[in-house]
């Protein structure tokens, strides 16, 4: 079946797409639940301000 060719490549592609995005969307999320403003990234000594993993 050689006309499914295309088919399968253009849902790997997408496959693999809709996978980066929400690896990039969940370590947004958790970069910005650490800073959530750019001026907030120096360490400090909270024990509030644990990484969540």
């Amino acid at each position: 079946m050689p006309q499914l060719a295309p088919l399968n490549w253009l849902v790997s592609f997408f496959l693999i797409i809709t996978f980066a995005l929400s690896l990039a969307s969940i370590f947004w999320w958790r970069q910005n639940l650490v800073f959530p403003t750019l001026q907030n990234t120096r360490p400090t000594t909270a024990p509030n301000k644990t990484w969540p993993w």
